[in-house]
């Protein structure tokens, strides 16, 4: 990594471990498809495991698939069905980020289906601690329905 990119996810990760909640801090890695959502999630949970003793979860939207059978409304492979029918928005919200939100449980989810979106995956309920940080990555992370999360 060069020294630019590690000198931004430094300052990336100060900035968010500066932020004070009476609530997990998310933290939404957005962008399109091949764009390296992946690669700089991993990066800024690492940096920021490396600088704090508070718990950093790490999860990926790509876990969060509707059933393929169940995505009807628009043509297979369609732009439309790409970003009206992929992701499980509801799922998004209730069991990862409303949990980890104000007011919030903090009991969670970090995937409910394969990425194939052909088999659910039941991990278990987790229990974040309030200080917690939740990084997560995914395409559309910034739709009106996660908006308030």
């Amino acid at each position: 990594m060069s020294d630019t990119r590690q000198q931004v996810i430094d300052e990336v990760a100060d900035r968010i471990l500066a932020l004070r909640r009476d609530h997990p801090t998310r933290v939404g890695i957005d962008g399109h498809s091949a764009a390296g959502k992946t690669t700089l999630a991993d990066e800024l949970a690492a940096t920021l495991r490396d600088r704090t003793g508070r718990t950093v979860l790490r999860v990926s939207i790509d876990h969060f698939k509707r059933h393929v059978d169940l995505r009807t409304r628009y043509p297979a492979g369609s732009p439309e069905s790409y970003y009206a029918e992929m992701f499980d928005v509801e799922a998004v919200r209730d069991e990862l980020l409303a949990p980890l939100g104000p007011g919030g449980t903090r009991r969670y989810r970090t995937q409910i289906m394969d990425v194939s979106g052909r088999t659910r995956i039941d991990d278990g309920v987790r229990i974040a601690p309030d200080d917690a940080i939740l990084v997560a990555d995914g395409g559309f992370l910034q739709k009106p329905a996660l908006a308030p999360h």
